[in-house]
């Protein structure tokens, strides 16, 4: 009788890990930087809060595309339970404070400083049994992981976090983020039915085009249900530097 093949070892397109951070998308994949950008002077970028929260959801809705069909449906059904725990870890942004981003050498690292502070008795981390057993792993770094909702409110938030950095690599200069219209245009988003019925979710492959699709009418909401503002604000408040 054939022995049969260890779980944890044995590679099948369903177990295959992947890298939620990896997941995210570049700012390059939109165009140019100036897609996320609404205004600039010679040492000072503001970052758009409505483009910026338009691409947090696109990368959002193009994850919950590679979890298992019950996962993704129980997700999509919890999501505005995403709301707190990101409202948690970007208030402290608003006043330049970042207290479990001290000392950190990698996005890994900064991933579990976030993860602990709003998921502290560490339920989100997968044992390996867990994993073999429903078949599908996530992986952030060399550590499994459960994706819930601390899961993806960090990763909301890491992702606005490193397209800060992107767009200030790219740009030159330094940024700032107005992060309360940010978050005010990311909750909007989340609570929007048409986005998550299905109908911005385009078939096919998750390429360039479809992500470019989704801001698109990601952005197109927030201009019809007048979240958009009519210009740039009249002030930089302090944000992602």
């Amino acid at each position: 009788m054939a022995e049969e093949p260890d779980p944890e070892t044995a590679v099948t397109p369903a177990s295959k890990p992947f890298d939620l951070l990896a997941a995210r998308s570049n700012i390059r994949a939109y165009g140019a930087a100036e897609i996320f950008v609404d205004r600039s002077d010679a040492r000072l970028v503001e970052i758009s809060p409505e483009a910026a929260a338009a691409k947090l959801v696109t990368d959002l809705v193009f994850l919950l595309r590679r979890l298992p069909p019950s996962l993704q449906s129980h997700l999509i059904n919890r999501r505005l339970d995403i709301i707190e725990p990101v409202r948690e870890l970007v208030t402290p942004l608003i006043s330049g404070e970042a207290p479990w981003l001290q000392g950190v050498t990698s996005a890994e690292q900064m991933f579990f400083h976030m993860l602990d502070r709003v998921d502290p008795e560490n339920t989100a981390r997968q044992t390996p049994a867990c994993s073999a057993k429903t078949g599908f792993r996530m992986t952030v770094g060399e550590q499994r992981i459960n994706p819930d909702i601390p899961v993806l409110a960090v990763f909301l938030t890491m992702d606005v976090l490193l397209d800060g950095a992107d767009i200030r690599m790219s740009v030159a200069r330094s940024v700032k983020l107005n992060m309360p219209r940010m978050f005010r245009c990311l909750c909007h988003l989340l609570a929007k039915p048409a986005i998550w019925t299905g109908q911005l979710v385009p078939e096919g492959r998750d390429d360039t085009g479809n992500r470019r699709k989704v801001l698109s009418a990601c952005l197109g909401h927030l201009r019809d249900d007048r979240i958009t503002r009519s210009r740039p604000d009249a002030a930089l408040p302090s944000g992602v530097n």
